[in-house]
């Protein structure tokens, strides 16, 4: 055996002791958690975190169906930046 991240598991979590392997439900599911924030600042580090994680665990092999969780995070992540259509906004287009 190498030395090299696939050999690694996933971290195991501190309550469950199950692996913290990411899937894209879990991704999702995540994602909305984060979004429910109101603090911008907070929720731009958070995501940050996320994608790194993600970006990791494809990295090492970990996940998989990497191309599923990667399209949940980019998912998710237009859906948060898609606003409806106010009043405002609506009158600025036309």
């Amino acid at each position: 055996m190498s030395d090299t991240p696939h050999d690694t598991a996933a971290p195991l979590s501190a309550r469950t002791q199950k692996s913290l392997n990411l899937t894209a439900k879990s991704v999702k599911r995540r994602m909305s958690k984060i979004s429910s924030g109101t603090e911008p600042r907070a929720l731009n580090k958070k995501k940050g975190k996320l994608a790194i994680a993600i970006l990791n665990q494809i990295a090492a092999g970990q996940i998989k169906n990497p191309v599923a969780v990667a399209k949940a995070f980019a998912d998710e992540q237009n859906e948060e930046g898609a606003e409806p259509a106010t009043e405002e906004t609506a009158d600025k287009e036309t």
